[in-house]
Parts: structure tokens; sequence; C-alpha cells
């Protein structure tokens, strides 16, 4: 995990396996997991990013999250 400031910009990288394009939309409901497997007794409860998108909309900050390639992952990007 890496969090940092490149101008304007917060990101946050996580290196893991990248989700596609199509998956990135459904992030952002509540309770949605990507990960079959996971469930709150093995960690999360998907509510993180539904959270994180109510807060930067009502503050009216852009943002975007998209698949890193080299190192594969996945990276947040705020811009202020």
């Amino acid at each position: 995990l890496a969090v940092y400031c490149r101008g304007r910009s917060l990101l946050v990288e996580n290196e893991c396996e990248p989700i596609p394009q199509e998956g990135i939309s459904r992030l952002y409901e509540p309770f949605y997991r990507p990960d079959e497997s996971r469930n709150r007794s093995t960690g999360g409860n998907g509510l993180g990013l539904y959270i994180t998108d109510t807060v930067l909309r009502l503050l009216e900050l852009d943002y975007s999250f998209m698949p890193m390639k080299s190192p594969d992952g996945m990276r947040f990007t705020i811009t202020f």
C-alpha cells in the first residue's frame, strides 16, 4: 500500500489483482464485495467505497479508481 500526493491529487495505490473495468462501477454499491469468498468474518463489510463515494460526492471532489499495470493493482485518486 502506498499513499502520496502529486500536485493537487491524493493517490492511494494497492498491489493486488486488478478489478476488471466492467466491475468497478458496482464497487460503490453498499455491501457489494467482488470477492465472493470474503464476508464479515473474513474481513470487510462492503461499505468502504460506498461511504467514500458518498462523502466525496457531498464535498464535490473528483475521484477515480482505476487498475494499474506496473505493478499490478488498483489506484484511487482524489483531486482537490
